[in-house]
């Protein structure tokens, strides 16, 4: 789904989003209470309003995401790659995760018409960082949590993560590796998640103990 800057923060304000969904994962109570007070009272961008946000390494990483896709569409001919900016839960019959979860992917796979895979873009605006990435030759960890949502949401086979920076020598710019699905990551992924909107739907604090009968202590910990 193709939007401008206002629809796709109209879209995203109130949901639990790829750029949040680690805060469920690895946050405490008090983490939780703070992003579900985020969602409560979130605004979408004003009309008219651009990406660029005026801090350095997000609008660096803004500026070259469409180089990080070209180079991964040129090593990729078997998709057709499209950029969608935002997906909403694969199956609108679960009616709360459709109005309260979906992703902003940096591209979007097709095969035979049917969504497959994704792309997930980073710039680093520190080279050690990019460098670091190029050497360990892996999804970085801070970034599964993210990764793993665009695939539950959209459903897909796999999703990609690719790493660009254009200050490097010529063969040493791109990174890219393939994500396959973990049942297992996932299925934690979605406990903390329903729990999650559990809490948010009934508009209650988050505590260490007990919320809504559920013993927390292990969640929390």
């Amino acid at each position: 789904m193709a939007l401008n800057n206002y629809q796709h923060s109209l879209a995203r304000a109130n949901r639990i989003t790829s750029s949040r969904v680690r805060t469920i994962i690895d946050g405490n109570y008090k983490a939780w209470n703070t992003l579900a007070k985020k969602m409560r009272e979130a605004k979408p961008a004003p009309i008219g309003s651009q990406k660029a946000t005026g801090v350095a390494p997000l609008d660096w990483g803004h500026k070259h995401e469409d180089q990080a896709c070209d180079s991964f569409w040129l090593r990729h001919p078997e998709y057709e790659m499209f950029d969608e900016h935002w997906r909403y839960w694969h199956d609108p019959r679960a009616k709360v995760l459709y109005e309260l979860c979906g992703t902003s992917p940096d591209r979007t796979l097709y095969q035979n018409a049917e969504l497959v895979s994704g792309v997930e873009a980073k710039c680093p605006y520190d080279p050690e960082i990019f460098r670091r990435y190029w050497s360990e030759a892996r999804l970085p960890p801070e970034y599964r949590p993210q990764v793993t949502w665009h695939q539950i949401v959209s459903n897909s086979k796999d999703w990609w993560f690719v790493a660009f920076d254009p200050r490097a020598p010529e063969d040493v710019r791109y990174f890219e590796v393939k994500c396959e699905r973990d049942p297992a990551y996932e299925a934690m992924v979605m406990d903390k998640i329903n729990r999650f909107i559990g809490g948010y739907l009934t508009d209650e604090n988050f505590k260490p103990t007990l919320h809504n009968s559920n013993t927390y202590l292990e969640l929390f910990r």
